[in-house]
């Protein structure tokens, strides 16, 4: 008897305790990620700090950018915010049409039909914002900056899908 309330008392002391364990490892961890910047640095959607923050402060770092072409490139990253958050409306209402389209409705055909012009019309919205951005980079950028970046950026399309996964020139561990 004394054994199974010493074994009954035991098991729930030892789960807490890793419990405990497991979960302090993560508080006011101070790890760096591989671009040197800290997890969890802007964990609430409303602490993000300045759009495009952290990449204006990348780019200074590789690209050695003077102070008026960070502030350029602040003010292209703020102005372009609102045009992001408009395309990720639109793309949410893409989501909820296609979400509600009943098959069994007499317009299933043709809201199926609005729903791929919707699509369509997002896409090419997409790669144009996307060429359009890349231009006036290239305004602000030198040339010598320009193929730093653009050097840069092929390589993040080789690391997969998101930007994740190790650098090419860099073994797995």
């Amino acid at each position: 008897m004394k054994k199974t309330l010493i074994t009954l008392l035991a098991i729930p002391t030892l789960m807490m305790g890793t419990l405990a364990l497991a979960d302090g490892k993560h508080k006011g961890d101070d790890c760096q990620g591989p671009r040197g910047d800290k997890h969890g640095k802007f964990d609430k959607k409303g602490d993000r700090g300045e759009p495009g923050e952290r990449m204006i402060e990348r780019m200074s770092k590789r690209l050695d950018l003077s102070k008026e072409q960070q502030d350029s490139l602040a003010d292209l990253f703020k102005d372009r915010a609102e045009q992001r958050q408009a395309m990720m409306d639109k793309t949410r209402t893409l989501h909820e049409t296609l979400r509600d389209l009943d098959s069994t409705s007499d317009t299933y055909n043709q809201d199926l039909q609005s729903a791929k012009e919707l699509a369509a019309s997002l896409a090419v919205e997409k790669i144009d914002e996307r060429a359009s951005m890349k231009a006036d980079i290239a305004k602000i950028l030198t040339p010598e900056q320009l193929d730093k970046f653009e050097d840069a950026m092929k390589h993040k399309g080789e690391r997969g899908e998101r930007g994740k996964g190790p650098r090419p020139e860099q073994p797995m561990s």
